[in-house]
Parts: structure tokens; C-alpha cells; sequence
């Protein structure tokens, strides 16, 4: 099992907070645009979610960062659901 698919079964035991450079760092390797403005909001985009349910038009959601360190264990669900519609495409 590589360190990739060992953080996802991790995330997906619903933690209650992750490290945010640990996210990133995953949705870097799943070629996720995230642009990182001032703010704990964090907005993150890829061009398979475009048009895909719970999505912006643009294939972006958010991810909150709490004391611009960790993010919540229930924002992962929907990082991981990302992640799963993109291996689908085959990306």
C-alpha cells in the first residue's frame, strides 16, 4: 500500500482534523488548482468537476482551514468525493 492510498483510508476513518500541508500536498498530486487567498478559506478547483453535482460551474468547492493549520474531519468527505470522481476519469 503506497503513502497515498494509506493517507486516504486515514481520511476516510473520519479523523477529526487534518494537517493542512498534508491535504494540499494529496491534492497537488491530483493536479488541483488551489488558490490560497487571505482568509481561513481556501478555494480549490479542477477541471473534472466541472458540471459535477455539489460543485461550483467551475469544478471549485472550499475547503475552510482552521486556525490556518488544520482542517476539519467533515470538509474531508468532500475532498474525498473529489478525489473518487476524478480517478474515475481516469486522471
Amino acid at each position: 500500500m503506497s503513502k497515498l492510498e494509506k493517507t486516504l483510508a486515514k481520511w476516510a476513518s473520519k479523523p477529526r482534523e487534518v494537517n493542512k500541508k498534508e491535504i494540499f500536498s494529496v491534492l497537488k498530486r491530483y493536479n488541483f488548482e488551489i488558490d490560497q487567498k487571505r482568509g481561513s478559506h481556501v478555494v480549490v478547483r479542477h477541471r473534472c468537476l466541472i458540471n459535477q453535482k455539489n460543485f461550483g460551474a467551475e469544478g471549485e468547492f472550499t475547503v475552510p482551514v482552521k486556525s490556518g493549520q488544520v482542517v476539519k474531519g467533515r470538509y474531508l468527505k468532500q475532498i474525498l468525493k473529489a478525489i473518487s470522481l476524478i480517478e474515475e476519469e481516469g486522471e
